[in-house]
């Protein structure tokens, strides 16, 4: 029996794969490389932005279905279950019940065979859900409250992932500066997962600016296996917009975040999110997150038009935005962040850095890795998977960076 898993979305996403994955080898499946060529096809899909949702829905669509046992996860089960199984979904289910996956060899069932032992990276989840309630966001409503998971359990995975060979591990969550278990915050699972041998690599994903504290950054500057790096979307520099999105901080919130980053660790690289198009965003509004992103230089942006999703701001309907004015200021935005991204890049070239190997690359004879602030880099030092290494950058390329040992 031959299983086949196609992701879309989040690294949550991804993480809830992975586990699945892990699962259905663990009862005797086998890793199809095709769909067409599987008797299991586990489809996760997102359905926070509309674009994802369709793309997924497409795909399953596409999926010749003979001989075969479709099964529809993630939040889009949560979401559009209807829809799943119009386009073909035998089961859609937000939890999975393995029970019904089981197969036997005619006298018990087959468990715990190999799993391959050559993954390096691994997600995991610390805290499922959210409730912000940003009004553009239905990230609550599929996902529900936030709940932590126990410290213990967090740190045995990790220790069994170890063991299996993994170095580097993302801890996930909508939010996860929400950690909490009874008093146990973020900061203090960063520093307990930090200190467990083998954890080359430490990182976690996303951050929301109205939860960020100052231990965090602490932590995340004073130990050396923890990534340089904090995604923290801002969305808007405008504060009637971010009232209106409900996000639980103001523009003079966020520069202090940012500047309290900078000043606790200067090299700090960052991310954000930002959305332009939201209803009743005004030209001015716009001007005002031109001037945010040129201000502050993020080494990263992730752009988007605001797309609208029932159960959101429906209810802003005669706000909305034209679709024309929408693309035309994400496209100046994207170019102003481009430049900025690219400035960023060239600041590297003749800097040091530790990196570590993470897999092969397309380009010939090159290696594929990350420095110790997330940024990737090819180099042509000889690949082995979780090699660590200090490298010189010497050039850019595009927009790739190349770095020599030393």
């Amino acid at each position: 029996m031959k299983f086949y898993i196609k992701t879309y979305g989040c690294q949550m996403n991804f993480a809830e794969s992975r586990y699945v994955e892990e699962k259905l080898l663990g009862m005797g499946y086998e890793e199809s490389k095709s769909a067409e060529d599987a008797d299991l096809v586990v489809v996760n899909g997102c359905s926070v932005r509309e674009h994802a949702q369709e793309r997924t829905l497409g795909w399953l669509k596409s999926l010749s279905k003979e001989r075969k046992k479709v099964l529809a996860m993630g939040c889009l089960a949560a979401h559009v279950p209807q829809k799943l199984y119009e386009t073909g979904a035998d089961t859609v289910s937000y939890i999975i019940d393995f029970s019904e996956f089981e197969i036997s060899d005619g006298q018990k069932t087959r468990v715990n065979p190999k799993i391959p032992e050559d993954r390096l990276e691994y997600e995991i989840p610390i805290v499922r859900g959210c409730d912000r309630f940003c009004t553009y966001c239905i990230v609550p409503y599929l996902r529900g409250k936030v709940v932590s998971r126990r410290p213990e359990e967090i740190l045995r995975e990790i220790e069994s992932c170890v063991l299996k060979g993994g170095a580097v591990f993302n801890l996930l969550g909508q939010n996860v500066n929400r950690y909490d278990y009874g008093g146990y915050k973020l900061s203090d699972l960063l520093r307990d997962v930090s200190d467990i041998s083998g954890v080359m690599g430490l990182t976690f994903t996303t951050s929301h600016p109205a939860d960020l504290t100052e231990g965090t950054v602490r932590v995340v500057a004073e130990k050396d296996n923890i990534f340089k790096y904090f995604h923290l979307p801002f969305q808007s520099a405008s504060d009637r917009l971010l009232k209106r999105m409900a996000r639980g901080y103001d523009s003079k919130k966020y520069l202090a975040d940012i500047e309290m980053i900078r000043d606790i660790y200067p090299k700090m690289r960052i991310s954000t999110d930002v959305m332009v198009g939201l209803p009743g965003e005004t030209q001015e509004d716009f001007i005002q997150t031109i001037g945010f992103v040129e201000r502050l230089r993020f080494d990263e942006a992730y752009m988007y038009a605001y797309s609208p999703r029932k159960g959101t701001l429906d209810n802003l309907a005669p706000d909305l935005v034209e679709k024309n004015i929408r693309k035309k200021r994400l496209v100046k935005l994207i170019d102003v962040q481009r430049n900025i991204s690219l400035e960023k890049k060239k600041e590297k070239i003749g800097t040091f850095g530790r990196a570590i190997l993470t897999s092969k690359s397309r380009f010939g004879g090159y290696s594929f890795g990350m420095l110790f602030d997330m940024s990737p880099v090819l180099t042509d030092a000889e690949f082995r998977i979780g090699r660590m290494l200090d490298l010189e950058i010497k050039e850019l390329k595009g927009g790739t960076l190349f770095g020599q040992p030393v």
